[in-house]
Protein backbone atom coordinates (compact mmCIF):
# COMPACT_ATOMS: atom_id res chain seq x y z
CA UNK A 1 0.00 0.00 0.00
CA UNK A 2 1.33 3.23 -0.62
CA UNK A 3 -0.13 6.42 1.04
CA UNK A 4 -0.33 10.04 0.35
CA UNK A 5 2.99 10.85 2.37
CA UNK A 6 4.95 8.35 -0.37
CA UNK A 7 3.68 10.15 -3.11
CA UNK A 8 4.38 13.36 -1.67
CA UNK A 9 8.02 12.45 -1.14
CA UNK A 10 8.69 11.29 -4.52
CA UNK A 11 7.34 14.27 -6.01
CA UNK A 12 9.36 16.85 -3.38
CA UNK A 13 12.88 17.93 -4.32
CA UNK A 14 15.39 20.09 -3.27
CA UNK A 15 14.76 23.15 -4.98
CA UNK A 16 18.47 23.18 -6.24
CA UNK A 17 17.74 20.31 -8.12
CA UNK A 18 14.57 21.57 -9.75
CA UNK A 19 16.37 24.14 -10.95
CA UNK A 20 18.63 22.44 -12.39
CA UNK A 21 15.94 20.24 -13.94
CA UNK A 22 13.86 23.67 -15.43
CA UNK A 23 17.20 24.30 -16.76
CA UNK A 24 18.28 21.12 -18.13
CA UNK A 25 14.40 21.32 -20.04
CA UNK A 26 14.84 24.56 -20.95
CA UNK A 27 17.95 23.87 -22.76
CA UNK A 28 17.19 20.74 -24.29
CA UNK A 29 14.02 21.48 -25.62
CA UNK A 30 14.34 24.64 -26.61
CA UNK A 31 18.18 25.07 -27.41
CA UNK A 32 17.59 27.97 -29.46
CA UNK A 33 15.43 30.05 -27.35
CA UNK A 34 16.20 33.01 -24.95
CA UNK A 35 18.91 32.68 -22.58
CA UNK A 36 16.82 32.49 -19.09
CA UNK A 37 17.99 33.23 -15.26
CA UNK A 38 16.44 30.51 -13.07
CA UNK A 39 15.80 30.36 -9.62
CA UNK A 40 13.75 27.78 -7.58
CA UNK A 41 12.11 28.25 -4.16
CA UNK A 42 9.21 25.80 -2.43
CA UNK A 43 8.73 24.38 -5.89
CA UNK A 44 7.94 27.72 -7.75
CA UNK A 45 10.18 28.16 -10.71
CA UNK A 46 11.19 31.84 -11.15
CA UNK A 47 12.00 32.96 -15.26
CA UNK A 48 13.99 35.78 -15.86
CA UNK A 49 14.67 36.45 -19.18
CA UNK A 50 14.18 38.90 -22.46
CA UNK A 51 10.09 39.77 -22.77
CA UNK A 52 8.78 37.81 -25.47
CA UNK A 53 6.07 36.24 -25.63
CA UNK A 54 6.30 32.92 -27.25
CA UNK A 55 9.31 31.81 -25.63
CA UNK A 56 7.59 32.48 -22.50
CA UNK A 57 4.77 30.37 -23.45
CA UNK A 58 7.19 27.91 -24.26
CA UNK A 59 9.33 28.08 -21.05
CA UNK A 60 6.51 28.13 -18.83
CA UNK A 61 5.06 24.68 -20.56
CA UNK A 62 8.97 23.14 -20.26
CA UNK A 63 9.09 23.92 -16.77
CA UNK A 64 5.95 22.68 -15.54
CA UNK A 65 6.85 19.31 -17.07
CA UNK A 66 9.23 18.67 -14.54
CA UNK A 67 8.32 17.02 -11.67
CA UNK A 68 8.14 19.18 -8.25
CA UNK A 69 7.30 22.79 -9.92
CA UNK A 70 4.40 23.71 -8.83
CA UNK A 71 4.00 27.19 -10.23
CA UNK A 72 6.07 28.99 -12.56
CA UNK A 73 6.83 33.00 -12.70
CA UNK A 74 8.09 35.20 -15.12
CA UNK A 75 10.31 38.06 -14.19
CA UNK A 76 11.25 40.41 -16.95
CA UNK A 77 15.02 41.32 -17.19
CA UNK A 78 15.84 45.12 -17.49
CA UNK A 79 16.73 45.84 -20.80
CA UNK A 80 19.83 47.21 -21.14
CA UNK A 81 19.55 50.88 -21.61
CA UNK A 82 20.17 52.78 -24.57
CA UNK A 83 23.29 55.25 -24.61
CA UNK A 84 22.14 58.64 -25.32
CA UNK A 85 24.44 60.42 -27.80
CA UNK A 86 24.55 64.20 -28.25
CA UNK A 87 25.43 65.80 -31.23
Amino acid sequence: MVSRGDLMAMLARIDEDLCKAVIDALRTHHPFGPSWDVTVRDGIAELSGPPHEHANKIADVLARTVPGIVRVKHLRRAPCPASSQTS
